[in-house]
């Protein structure tokens, strides 16, 4: 099993994506701002860096995306390290739907889904 923490969010901040510089800020963020509720619209790289940031905060990421798609082409053949992480709870849904039926306070919020 993979260990969630700053040297795994850096190394996967060394990618070559267009996220991939941005990682570390959003590892770093929710853990200096203690989040406790941390809201991903869109999956992909930046579910490991706030899940890692979670684990540190004691909080919880949940993140809203049409399929897990993102997160698994990441690591080829499904290996699931988010899939069971008892700080992410993944949800198949529309950004927009997602939201709309919020109510809860958010701590840390980020966006990065239908882009509309």
């Amino acid at each position: 099993m993979v260990n969630l923490d700053y040297n795994y969010v850096l190394s996967l901040s060394n990618r070559d994506t267009d996220i991939g510089e941005h990682l570390m800020l959003l590892y770093i963020l929710p853990v200096l701002m203690s989040a406790q509720t941390i809201v991903e619209l869109g999956a992909g790289q930046s579910s490991f860096a706030l899940t890692a940031a979670a684990s540190l905060t004691g909080g919880v990421v949940y993140s809203f995306d049409l399929t897990r798609e993102a997160i698994y082409r990441l690591f080829p053949g499904g290996e699931g390290i988010l899939d069971h992480h008892p700080k992410f709870i993944f949800t198949p849904t529309d950004d927009r739907e997602a939201i709309g039926g919020w109510n809860k306070d958010i701590d840390f919020l980020f966006i990065d889904t239908s882009h509309t």
